[in-house]
């Protein structure tokens, strides 16, 4: 779920939770504090094959390493008003056999799913609303609603991760002087401004968060599933509308997902299989005036709900 191109450029120079410089780099994001915890991880491993390497011309891709968390984050009493949260962190990596080859490959993440508020109203009835925001394909702030696959950009560029303003589309590939053990705790060194001295960057995301607010009854929710794959660069189009690329041609793909939906009456998130039936309802007439109001500011159409 890539960023705005403020929250990029935010995350180019803070790190996702920073608690100290003695904690290791390298161990689980939900266990540095105590506070926060990890309620679940995944990981897989592609090893590129040798024996079929020189037909696809990728005997400089030597494997590709996909990690994912899931963690919690509960309220703390001492902070006034304070949410609980839940969250899903990603890592992908690739190692090459020489830094040069990192750039003849992209990394290309593809969504599908919404995120939505929630809260309890006067009747002590759940309403829901379209309210959470994202930026898509060069139009900011449009509703994180995309009931089918997408491709996960901010801009127009499809390569995970681009910033226009960089003009490098690699320019954001992370890199450290050794490969991470597990997901990283602060923001690696950036492609862009130093190369590596390994041949392995990688790329990071996370999401929502998926928040409850005791004060106020009301939610922020999140179904949503992933699906990141690594591309040739030659193969990774400049511009994208959004579905004009197949993740079936991609060289490997690796579906990961962040779903934690609130139940008000319950008062404790729920992890669902399928997404949600909340993304598939039809915006009523405020969501859909926004919703125009930012396609007309965006000056392009969106692939259809």
């Amino acid at each position: 779920m890539k960023r705005s191109i403020f929250a990029l450029l935010l995350l180019a120079v803070a790190p996702i939770f920073v608690f100290g410089s003695a904690l290791p780099a390298w161990e689980h994001v939900g266990q540095k504090t105590g506070i926060s915890r990890a309620l679940g991880t995944k990981e897989f491993t592609f090893e590129n094959p040798r024996s079929t390497c020189a037909v696809n011309d990728t005997c400089d891709l030597i494997r590709i390493i996909f990690r994912t968390e899931d963690h919690m984050l509960p309220v703390d009493p001492l902070v006034e008003d304070d949410v609980v949260m839940q969250s899903t962190h990603l890592f992908a990596g690739l190692a090459t056999s020489d830094i040069a080859a990192l750039t003849r490959y992209s990394f290309v993440q593809f969504t599908r799913g919404c995120m939505w508020h929630s809260y309890l109203n006067d009747k002590n009835e759940v309403e829901t609303e379209f309210g959470v925001l994202r930026d898509f394909l060069g139009i900011t702030r449009i509703q994180h609603v995309f009931p089918n696959w997408v491709i996960d950009t901010s801009d127009t560029d499809p390569a995970y991760g681009t910033v226009p303003a960089f003009g490098d589309r690699h320019y954001s590939l992370q890199h450290a002087e050794v490969i991470p053990s597990w997901i990283p705790d602060r923001q690696g060194k950036l492609f862009g401004e130093e190369r590596p001295v390994i041949p392995f960057g990688y790329v990071t995301d996370t999401t929502g968060p998926a928040f409850y607010r005791p004060t106020s009854k009301s939610a922020e929710n999140m179904s949503l599933e992933f699906r990141m794959c690594v591309f040739k660069t030659a193969d990774v189009p400049l511009v994208t509308n959004g579905t004009d690329l197949d993740s079936k041609k991609a060289l490997t793909c690796f579906e990961w997902e962040s779903k934690s939906v609130f139940e008000h009456f319950l008062l404790e998130f729920k992890r669902q299989k399928n997404i949600n039936a909340e993304c598939a309802r039809p915006f009523n007439a405020r969501e859909e005036n926004y919703r125009q109001y930012r396609l007309k500011e965006g000056g392009r159409a969106l692939p259809s709900k």
